[in-house]
């Protein structure tokens, strides 16, 4: 078993202990999450070998950026659910992905070994569900917390996590996915990128619904996420398909219309099908 193997598996097992925490200690949530935010600090410096110095930090700060979406927006969402067994399985679930997640973060960190397929094509597909996880904690948070006094404070951070949120995750797939200097040219593609996603989200926050909305479920407030959350996740899809065709260069009008057309189809199933009134 190699070298970089056997840390992806240690840092898994770590993280996997935050999830085993939360399930059996559930009133000490904030607990929990306070230690996992330190947790994939440790095993990003443990994977990575950061120096505490300013040009360590700012080389590798990119590959601390993935582990602490998707696994705080994982530990947020497993409170979604009230089932113990219904936990367990999402938490298995998310252990797993850690490995190849910090796995594939160390093959592709050095721009010698960025070549290697299979792990720039798992990163991508955790970065979508990262902005998945991302964007359904933020918009249940500010349900949780926002109010009629406070609406447009809280209104207001929504819009910047999002941008926050969709500028990181942009600027990384760029980073894994282009030479140095594509990715400073396409910087201001992800800034533009993250600005309509913060304006998607600002609109969103309007009128939030959950979907699928399931009688049974949508009283003990289980299998349902915001709308918005789903939304986003679909137009970063779009957004950072085009961005990666251009910097593959097979950006034409036809992969440009397939895009444009999927995503509207996706669109469309979402909006029509979504319970956009209360039931009375």
């Amino acid at each position: 078993m190699s070298k970089i193997a056997k840390k992806s598996i240690i840092s898994s097992i770590g993280v996997g202990t935050i999830y085993l925490a939360a399930l059996i200690l559930p009133n000490y949530f904030v607990y929990t999450v306070l230690a996992m935010f330190l947790f994939v600090i440790l095993f990003w410096k443990y994977n990575f070998d950061v120096l505490l110095n300013v040009s360590s930090l700012k080389e590798k700060y990119k590959f601390i950026i993935l582990p602490m979406i998707y696994n705080l927006g994982a530990l947020y969402l497993t409170t979604i659910f009230f089932q113990t067994f219904a936990k367990a399985i999402i938490s298995l679930v998310i252990v797993v992905s850690n490995y190849y997640l910090w796995y594939a973060l160390r093959k592709v960190h050095n721009l010698s070994e960025r070549a290697a397929l299979l792990q720039r094509n798992i990163l991508i597909v955790i970065s979508f569900v990262s902005v998945f996880l991302g964007s359904t904690t933020i918009f249940r948070l500010y349900m949780l917390f926002s109010t009629s006094e406070s609406s447009i404070l809280y209104q207001s951070l929504l819009v910047f996590l999002v941008f926050c949120l969709f500028y990181l995750v942009s600027t990384f797939l760029t980073w894994e996915n282009s030479s140095v200097d594509d990715y400073r040219k396409l910087r201001p593609y992800s800034i533009a990128n993250s600005l309509l996603g913060a304006e998607i989200a600002w609109i969103s926050s309007l009128w939030i619904v959950n979907y699928p909305v399931i009688s049974a479920a949508e009283k003990a407030n289980l299998g349902a996420t915001p709308l918005p959350a789903i939304l986003l996740t679909i137009v970063f899809y779009f957004l950072w398909g085009i961005i990666f065709h251009k910097i593959d260069g097979s950006l034409t009008r036809k992969v440009l219309t397939e895009y444009i057309l999927l995503t509207f189809v996706f669109l469309m199933v979402l909006l029509l099908t979504a319970r956009w009134l209360p039931t009375l």
